[in-house]
């Protein structure tokens, strides 16, 4: 039985992207923008990006519905919940808790 080989070449189409944009608005009317407009915005938004990242996140703190305190904003998705006498244990044992922070920076990790 004989085996036939076959040749298969591939032709790729390269397509140029086309010089302009319509980008649509929910009840608005239509903008036209070009694509180096487009390059020109993503770059500035990227740099913007790059140089507003919060160094110091915002807190609010509110009460639950137990009483506890709720500070949100130091994790992504879950507030910190605590107590008022765990917060003032905290706030009391402050000292303590940065000199142990300081003794120990090289083995705990920051996070952000």
């Amino acid at each position: 039985m004989a085996t036939r080989k076959t040749k298969t070449t591939k032709t790729t189409k390269t397509t140029k992207a086309p010089a302009t944009v319509v980008r649509r608005r929910k009840g608005s009317d239509e903008v036209t923008i070009t694509r180096a407009e487009l390059t020109k915005m993503l770059q500035a938004a990227k740099a913007e990006g790059s140089s507003s990242k919060r160094t110091t996140r915002d807190i609010t703190l509110d009460v639950s519905d137990k009483g506890a305190i709720k500070i949100k904003g130091m994790r992504q998705r879950w507030p910190i919940v605590l107590y008022v006498q765990e917060m003032e244990w905290i706030l009391d044992n402050e000292d303590t808790i940065r000199d142990f922070i300081d003794d120990n920076s090289d083995s705990l990790s920051r996070r952000g």
